[in-house]
């Protein structure tokens, strides 16, 4: 969904300024930007998560939380559409279970977006090019990245115990 509201708040890479309203403004930080920028050309360009990350970190580039870069900070950059001027509300939510409410992840039908090229620092070809190699990166390895070695024996882990369900592994018993 896709919502075109000017009353919206304006959200981007920085600190919230006060207001007397109830919606919060926000203002693109150009230091923090041009190390977005940064990020998403290196990876462009061929670089990986943890090679641009211990760069940033060797710099003395501040993360946007604690004290040093990581992987995972530069893949969640990667995959923020705010970059490209597009908000999106409403990833999580809650529901009950059992009795419990409990956080649930929504499907991309049910989150807000809200359009705002004012916003954006990341352009169209780069960001496309960046979800293009991500995309392939997903198809190549899964969705998790690769798992480890190959098992040197073809059933290993798959076959269960029928007692106790354990997982059952080739091995010595010397």
């Amino acid at each position: 969904m896709i919502c075109s509201n000017p009353e919206l708040p304006s959200i981007s890479n920085c600190r919230t300024i006060p207001r007397k309203s109830r919606w919060k403004e926000y203002r693109i930080n150009a230091d923090q930007a041009r190390t977005i920028r940064e990020v998403f050309e290196r990876y462009r360009d061929g670089e990986g998560l943890r090679i641009i990350a211990r760069d940033l970190t060797a710099r003395g580039v501040a993360p946007p939380r604690g004290r040093f870069w990581s992987a995972g900070t530069v893949r969640a950059m990667l995959r923020r559409e705010m970059y490209v001027g597009v908000l999106v509300w409403g990833r999580e939510g809650k529901e009950y279970k059992g009795g419990t409410r409990i956080r649930v992840e929504r499907n991309e039908e049910q989150l807000t977006r809200a359009a705002r090229p004012d916003l954006r620092i990341i352009e169209g070809d780069l960001w496309h090019a960046v979800r293009e190699r991500i995309a392939r990166w997903e198809r190549t390895e899964g969705r998790r990245g690769p798992a480890g070695p190959q098992p040197k024996y073809t059933l290993s882990g798959l076959a269960r115990c029928g007692v106790c369900g354990g997982r059952m592994h080739v091995g010595n018993s010397c």
